[in-house]
């Protein structure tokens, strides 16, 4: 009877390495990092900001009458 060889992998260094050497397409990908990071500090800061605003208009719009 014919004995089986074992299945061989490649290292996982041989995958993950040729993906890690590669620098095409790191630009788009730092800007929309970036772009995102904004996105969140607005949401935030507009989150945040609203409630006092729309508590001051209120106010005006009560002295006003």
């Amino acid at each position: 009877m014919r004995q089986r060889r074992p299945l061989r992998l490649p290292a996982t260094g041989a995958v993950i390495l040729p993906f890690a050497r590669d620098q095409r397409g790191v630009n788009p990908i730092e800007y929309s990092v970036l772009a995102a990071g904004i996105a969140l500090a607005i949401v935030a800061i507009v989150s945040s900001v609203g409630g006092t605003l729309d508590n001051a208009f209120q106010n005006i719009a009560a002295y006003l009458g």
